[in-house]
């Protein structure tokens, strides 16, 4: 992917360009250093086959007009950019107070925000994969009753974790659009209703300990929202 998107602006004759990425709140200083050199050794690989010289990360301008290292926690980078992209016809605004989340794979990682001030950030350890994958992995034949156009064999010889993830990647890829479609149109059905009721539940989790940790800062008279978040 970077590749492709590194051959793209060579071509419009960018000769440098800046990379930035994210990591969950959850990843400790062993998982941080690890991603920084994966990312380290990507920008070198793209300017070996590119010729573009891409500068990782670089610091960013504080409020207070200084320069300064960026945030790239996973919440507080996709908050900003829904806020001040200049892409979007319709951007965030935090100017009541919200609270934002990104549920990855792996890892939730929850922000309270006012006024583009960050209150408070953290990560949990139950994502996509404990509400989705594990709900498919346990009874995968759900995804035909879905979409009869769905090819199991793949996903069913997945030997380990890695494999199964790869084909469950694959076919969302290819038929995404159909199994929404399909689950609001056989939710009658009572295995896809298992399945919705399980989704439900698993966000209304996420959601139940974003609100406790908006609950704690408005005890401590750290956050009060103008309106409703």
């Amino acid at each position: 992917i970077c590749l492709e998107a590194a051959a793209e602006i060579a071509l419009e004759g960018c000769r440098s360009a800046h990379l930035r990425y994210s990591f969950p709140t959850a990843y400790d200083s062993d998982d941080i250093d690890n991603i920084e050199n994966t990312w380290h050794r990507v920008t070198e690989y793209l300017r070996s086959r590119t010729g573009i010289d891409f500068e990782l990360n670089p610091t960013v301008t504080g409020a207070d007009g200084k320069q300064k290292e960026p945030d790239n926690r996973e919440a507080i980078t996709a908050t900003k950019y829904f806020c001040h992209s200049k892409t979007l016809v319709r951007k965030l605004d935090l100017s009541g107070g919200a609270l934002t989340l990104d549920i990855g794979g792996g890892t939730t990682d929850i922000a309270v925000w006012k006024d583009l001030s960050l209150k408070s950030h953290g990560s949990i350890i139950f994502a996509g994969r404990d509400i989705l994958r594990e709900t498919i992995k346990s009874r995968v034949s759900i995804l035909k009753d879905i979409d009869s156009q769905i090819d199991l064999t793949e996903l069913l010889r997945g030997e380990n974790d890695a494999a199964f993830d790869a084909n469950l990647d694959a076919i969302i890829a290819r038929h995404g659009e159909k199994l929404i479609v399909g689950l609001d149109n056989k939710r009658s059905d009572d295995a896809v209703q298992g399945l919705l009721s399980i989704l439900e539940l698993g966000l209304c989790g996420i959601g139940f300990y974003a609100g406790l940790m908006v609950r704690r800062l408005r005890t401590a008279n750290a956050f009060q929202p103008q309106r409703m978040i």
